[in-house]
């Protein structure tokens, strides 16, 4: 929860709190696999915000084909959370698949506070990646990220 919630405020003051926990869940003969991939989640959103290539892509490795089946975890949808990973290893294309996945979904889904969320780390990596069409569709998904944060009175 402390890298969520850190992603979310921008303190990241408690980040070693959570990742001396999350390595001591990983460590633990008796840890759910359950409880490894929220572990790991937590590390993947500590190495997103670092910028982390290589524990990005190692943490990638190790929890696709797990958190692919599981929908969505502690408030980020997978595909939000594989796109961001995605996003921090330079892997545009695959990015923007993860991220077009969490953005339909919660479309479907109605969650808005992580369509909104979506919409604008999509944008993000487009504008990063600086394709043709590239800013267009940022453009519009800044405009969806907008448009649903504030109804929802979100910090833009």
């Amino acid at each position: 929860a402390i890298p969520c919630a850190g992603r979310i405020s921008g303190d990241e003051s408690q980040y070693e709190i959570a990742e001396r926990a999350a390595n001591a869940v990983l460590l633990a003969e008796s840890a759910t696999p359950a409880f490894a991939i929220c572990a790991r989640l937590g590390l993947g959103l500590i190495a997103i915000r670092r910028g982390d290539v290589s524990e990005a892509h190692r943490l990638y490795q190790a929890v696709e084909s797990q958190v692919e089946a599981s929908g969505l975890f502690t408030n980020f949808s997978t595909g939000r959370f594989l796109g961001l990973l995605s996003h921090t290893m330079g892997d545009w294309n695959l990015a923007a698949t993860y991220f077009e996945t969490a953005v339909d979904s919660c479309r479907g889904g109605g969650q808005k506070p992580e369509l909104a969320w979506s919409c604008y780390e999509y944008a993000d990596m487009l504008l990063e990646r600086n394709g043709e069409g590239d800013k267009a569709k940022a453009k519009g998904l800044l405009d969806e990220s907008l448009a649903v944060s504030t109804d929802l009175g979100m910090r833009p």
